[in-house]
Order: C-alpha cells, then structure tokens, then sequence
C-alpha cells in the first residue's frame, strides 16, 4: 500500500467519523417523539467546520430518512436565540460548558441531546516557530468566548509548563474583548 492510498483512505475514514458524529445527535432529535410530524429539520450551525460537516453528512442523512435544512450563523449567541424561539428545531455548535452558561445568563431552558466534534485550538504565529519561543511579558490573544478561552487558558499553561517554571515565563493574555491601550 503506497502513502498517497493510505493517505485517501485515512482521509475517507475521518470523513465516516465526522458524518457519524453528526449523525448521531440529529438521530436522536429525530427519533423523538416531538418531531415525528416533522418533515424537515431546520437546524442550526457556525458557519466554518461545523457548516462543513453538516453538509457532508446531509447525503447520510438523506438516506436515513432526515431531510435537514442547514441554517448559517456568524456568531455563536444567534443559534441559541433562534433555536428558544421555534425558529430550528436544533443546533450543533456548542460544548455543554457554553450551553449552560447560556442557559443561566439569558435562561434559554435548552437540553443537550447528544455530543458533537470539539474543534482543537492551536497556537499560530508570524514570529515563533514554537510556543516556548513566546517571550515572559508578550501579549497573545485567546478567543473571548467562555468555553474556548477558558480551554485556550489551559492550553497556554500546559504549552508553558512543558518544562518550564510556569512563573518565569507567563504571555499576559488578551482575549478579543479586552481593548487596546
């Protein structure tokens, strides 16, 4: 078996995995008794990966019986909002650490009813090769939502504890709502 054949089928079998891990959760909406007169799901993504896997998994779907209608947002509060008001009949987006944060601050009422992909975080830069590179003092930025910045603080403590006095080398972090001085 050649690279390019191993690389084809790794990358086929990812693709299962991916339409499985929606499927599953849009399985169980679906098989609830509250929409079994539901002829079409409407329901609720980011836009980028989660988008992306929707629509590959759309044909899965499709022979399973689900005719799913996929709705964009830009943001990660506009599926909540939607979804409490009747406008899906469910999202895929979020951990539950978000969902429930949502459900206290702005009391939604919103049940998981089943587990989708976790997007990794990565550390990218122009000028370091490695985050051990990153100098005591610089200023990185973490996204400002509560369950990414919060695995984006650990992240940075796990990448500058490999080895490291965790004290002696501390970027100040910015998340995107901190401003600018």
């Amino acid at each position: 078996m050649n690279s390019r054949t191993e690389s084809k089928e790794t990358h086929m079998k990812r693709r299962a995995l991916l339409q499985t891990s929606f499927l599953l959760p849009l399985t169980l909406i679906a098989s609830n008794p509250a929409f079994a007169s539901v002829k079409r799901l409407r329901i609720g993504v980011t836009s980028g990966p989660h988008a992306d896997i929707l629509r590959a998994a759309l044909p899965v779907a499709k022979k399973n019986g689900l005719d799913i209608k996929i709705v964009e947002f830009q943001d990660y509060v506009s599926p909540n909002e939607a979804l409490a008001a009747g406008d899906l009949d469910a999202n895929i987006f979020q951990t539950e650490s978000y969902l429930g944060l949502m459900n206290k601050q702005r009391r939604y009422g919103l049940v998981p009813v089943g587990r989708t992909i976790t997007l990794p975080l990565a550390f990218y830069s122009n000028r370091y090769k490695s985050f051990s590179q990153v100098p005591q003092g610089a200023r990185i930025g973490i996204p400002n939502d509560p369950s990414s910045e919060g695995r984006a603080r650990c992240r940075t403590r796990e990448s500058l504890s490999c080895g490291l006095p965790l004290a002696a080398k501390v970027p100040r972090l910015m998340s995107s709502q901190t401003r600018r001085s």
